[in-house]
């Protein structure tokens, strides 16, 4: 795979994982506490697209990995939600994320003020 078409495909990941977390982030009571969940699966069939995606200098050698939220919105951008009159954020010290061979992947956490 070129440079070109692998910075290509992670983008195309980034910009969808990044909006899929972003559609599930709406308001609830438990979002005044930052305890709200969010869980994000998705597909890549190219592990290196993948790693590349979370920083990675190849494919995951991981099932499960916690990054933290920090690292997390710097690899996906900047995570942030309008609510009428605030703004949501991602909040806890870490994202989950698991990883399968199959190229199944979740990602999954808190939000909230």
């Amino acid at each position: 795979m070129t440079p070109e078409k692998l910075a290509a495909a992670v983008e195309k990941l980034r910009k969808a994982a990044n909006s899929g977390i972003k559609k599930q982030m709406s308001w609830k009571p438990s979002c005044k506490t930052g305890s709200a969940k969010w869980v994000y699966d998705g597909v890549c069939s190219d592990p290196l697209v993948f790693g590349t995606l979370l920083g990675l200098d190849g494919p995951p050698s991981f099932k499960m990995h916690k990054i933290p939220v920090a690292d997390f919105n710097n690899l996906l951008g900047q995570i942030q939600v309008s609510v009428r009159y605030d703004y949501l954020y991602l909040t806890g010290s870490h994202v989950n994320v698991r990883w399968s061979d199959s190229g199944e992947f979740k990602f999954s956490g808190t939000y909230g003020k």
